[in-house]
């Protein structure tokens, strides 16, 4: 079996954090978000994975190279132009996921579901297509996909088959699926959205879908918005995910000139240095080859790789170009179709 990671989408809502990188490098834990994609898949003995570009993609290329270093056979796949969505990047790499079911996963998203489990009941199911849900009251806020008791997709967006509204269901997409050879064969080919060209037409007319529904100790988290950004690596500590998660999460040593006060949340990468009198607070990740001027205080910030830290900062991502102030946001997620509607 064969995956694919979608990793094409312009990170718009991160502003001046997508200006340096994309945003499946965004470091979570000091490990990039598309390294935290690439070990789920190992997890399930997937290693031959098929990754889109667009926005940087230079930076995931040169990182990841042909994906020996990370225990993968990487196959890119960069779309020029006009950003292909969920359903084009899937429809132009078709041949290379070849005749079994692929795994399709998001590239902005750190989970610990286990998709071996997730795979063995799309099987079982005989679905052409099978969705991973994730229970959220405010589902129906960001589009709701719903599942019956015997797993099958119930509504798709507060809709039934018949396109009847219904009640909004308490579980969302994931941005995570198993779909057969034959649901990528109904994707049109250019630009196209899975949810929209692939799995409501599928669903109204009948066809066997799937909707996976995630435990209660399962966790899910998608990092479109500094805010959700910041918030997914205090999730690191707040939801005890530094042993849970697939990915290994580095950890250095605190320098000894720094004082970490009651409660703080502190994760170091290698080669920290830092001056007298640096105080953390609250939460403090910091990434590899940074320094530490003296005398600065850090309070819930993420420190990006090679960033030399000369000002105290509070509740911001510091990256070697300058310091985001991260403002506070609702707290609910989505994983929302790659393409705006066509008028």
């Amino acid at each position: 079996m064969r995956a694919m990671i979608l990793a094409a989408g312009y990170g718009t809502r991160l502003g001046i954090l997508s200006e340096q990188r994309p945003k499946p490098m965004l470091p979570v834990g000091n490990v990039p978000l598309i390294v935290h994609a690439l070990e789920l898949l190992k997890r399930a003995g997937i290693t031959e994975v098929a990754i889109n570009t667009h926005h940087r993609g230079d930076h995931l290329t040169e990182y990841l190279g042909d994906g020996s270093a990370f225990g993968v056979e990487l196959f890119w796949s960069h779309e020029e132009g006009d950003i292909l969505g969920t359903g084009g990047g899937v429809k132009k790499i078709r041949d290379f996921l070849g005749d079994e079911p692929a795994v399709i996963c998001n590239g902005k998203i750190v989970t610990t579901v286990d998709l071996g489990e997730v795979i063995a009941f799309h099987r079982a199911l005989g679905a052409l297509g099978t969705m991973v849900l994730k229970p959220d009251p405010d589902a129906g806020r960001w589009g709701s996909i719903g599942a019956s008791s015997d797993g099958r997709l119930a509504s798709i967006l507060g809709k039934n088959a018949r396109g009847e509204e219904v009640p909004a269901a308490p579980t969302m997409f994931t941005g995570i699926s198993v779909v057969e050879p034959a649901f990528i064969d109904t994707l049109p080919e250019g630009p196209s959205c899975m949810v929209r060209q692939g799995w409501k037409p599928l669903f109204a007319a009948g066809r066997p879908l799937g909707g996976f529904v995630m435990g209660a100790d399962d966790y899910w988290w998608e990092h479109s918005t500094p805010a959700r950004y910041l918030e997914g690596n205090r999730n690191l500590f707040t939801r005890d995910l530094l042993g849970r998660l697939p990915a290994p999460i580095p950890s250095g040593t605190l320098p000894p000139q720094i004082t970490v006060e009651p409660g703080t949340f502190t994760l170091l990468d290698h080669h920290v240095t830092a001056g007298e009198k640096v105080t953390f607070g609250g939460m403090v990740v910091v990434g590899d080859h940074v320094s530490i001027d003296p005398g600065v205080s850090l309070r819930d910030c993420i420190v990006w790789p090679g960033t030399t830290v000369t000002e105290s900062a509070e509740h911001a991502v510091i990256t070697p170009r300058g310091t985001l102030v991260v403002e506070t946001e609702a707290s609910g997620g989505f994983t929302g179709p790659a393409l705006k509607n066509r008028p």
